[in-house]
């Protein structure tokens, strides 16, 4: 396959990954030809590990220089490794920015509400003399810069009650859970 044909294909992917739709015919036209026998299984695997090496220097910041070095390193010849090169250059800004639009984003806690009733007698229950606690919580949907972020709420309000024994249940696990990721995060 010459360093052209490569450098489309990577074009290609590169605008897929920006949001325009693949056209397999076009795909087709690049990966066919007179001394080109790929069967679907060889195009299928062509354009999977070029679109790992994009997403992932992409992904990693690796620099023309070092991504040119470690595809020559892993046997692929000097022009189509610049082909690649160029085009991962050619859009890195939009590509930056179009990962950085589809990282994971949590909801935060924008405001949290509470009230504790201690209730001494009921006509429903003989001994009533028990504590809860109720909760208002106000979930702030994380901004992604999604067109359709218009139609979803910016703010949802989940309430729950619970007694003050699950409600330590509760913050226990919190606990464990924020000790756990805090770990994940200095390995």
């Amino acid at each position: 396959m010459t360093s052209v044909r490569v450098k489309l294909l990577a074009r290609h992917l590169v605008n897929e990954m920006l949001g325009q739709p693949l056209n397999p015919e076009k795909i087709k036209k690049l990966t066919s030809g007179s001394r080109l026998d790929f069967s679907p299984e060889d195009i299928k695997a062509i354009l999977a590990a070029l679109t790992f090496i994009i997403k992932n220097a992409i992904r990693f910041e690796v620099s023309d220089d070092v991504l040119a070095l470690e595809l020559e390193q892993l046997g692929l010849p000097r022009d189509i490794c610049n082909a690649i090169c160029r085009t991962i250059a050619q859009h890195r800004q939009e590509l930056t920015q179009r990962q950085r639009e589809s990282i994971l984003r949590l909801p935060r806690l924008a405001k949290l509400d509470w009230r504790v009733d201690y209730i001494l007698a009921s006509s429903d229950v003989a001994d009533a003399d028990s504590t809860s606690v109720r909760l208002k919580l106000h979930i702030q949907k994380p901004s992604s810069g999604d067109h359709l972020e218009a139609e979803v709420p910016p703010e949802r309000v989940v309430a729950f009650e619970a007694s003050v024994k699950k409600l330590n249940v509760l913050l226990n696990d919190l606990k464990q859970a924020r000790a756990i990721m805090q770990a994940a995060g200095k390995q």
